[in-house]
């Protein structure tokens, strides 16, 4: 067996709480389900995992060794991170003054559409440092080395990680698409899109503190 069953189990454990924790991605996924719809939803859940399967490529081959080597790789992504959900949540603000129907978007050509919403998802997953802290910092801890090659347990373990982030979010767009009629209308829409771009702001705001004012972290 290439892995130890008992970090295994462990591993998972504590990458569900990490998963299910609010997040970028998770705004971002129920911002598209919400605005255009179960399969727009689904394309951006999509892109979060093709996004989680090139972390776990880049892990794999040696990035995560660079950024553990050299920080600044690590606050440079950092700030790509906050300034793109600062883009974000200027989006979601614009949106509100213009009072644009979100209904609408999912049949508008100039709308949002698949590529975009994979796009957007692949981008946010890319930039979001405790993405990548959860590669270089969380899958090494469990790694045997005894067990066999790193590169099997690296592969297993975001082989896991990838499917418990696609079941959790899968269920996030059902459930939110079921109860597109209410959070659909427009006064609710108007409060959903500053809250979320309050906490894309917030977490911008989180990722500098905590990764680019203390570069010790």
């Amino acid at each position: 067996m290439p892995f130890d069953p008992g970090l295994y189990l462990s591993f998972i454990a504590i990458a569900t709480i990490a998963i299910i924790s609010p997040g970028p991605d998770t705004l971002l996924i129920l911002r598209y389900t919400l605005g255009s719809g179960f399969r727009i939803g689904l394309a951006a859940t999509l892109g979060v995992q093709l996004g989680l399967a090139l972390h776990g490529i880049f892990a794999v081959v040696g990035l995560s060794i660079i950024i553990k080597n050299i920080p600044i790789t690590l606050q440079i992504i950092s700030i790509l991170g906050a300034l793109y959900l600062l883009l974000l949540a200027i989006q979601q603000l614009r949106g509100v003054s213009t009072r644009t129907n979100l209904n609408a978007l999912a049949h508008n050509k100039e709308g949002v559409n698949y590529r975009h919403a994979v796009t957007a998802a692949v981008l946010t997953n890319l930039l979001n440092p405790k993405v990548i802290l959860l590669f270089i910092a969380l899958m090494p801890s469990f790694i045997a080395q005894e067990r066999g090659p790193v590169f099997a347990q690296f592969a297993i373990f975001a082989i896991t990680m990838i499917f418990i982030n696609s079941v959790f979010q899968t269920t996030i767009v059902f459930l939110a698409n079921k109860s597109r009629k209410f959070l659909t209308q427009h006064i609710v829409q108007k409060l959903i899109s500053i809250l979320t771009a309050s906490i894309f702001i917030a977490f911008a705001i989180l990722i500098i503190l905590d990764h680019v004012m203390n570069p010790n972290i």
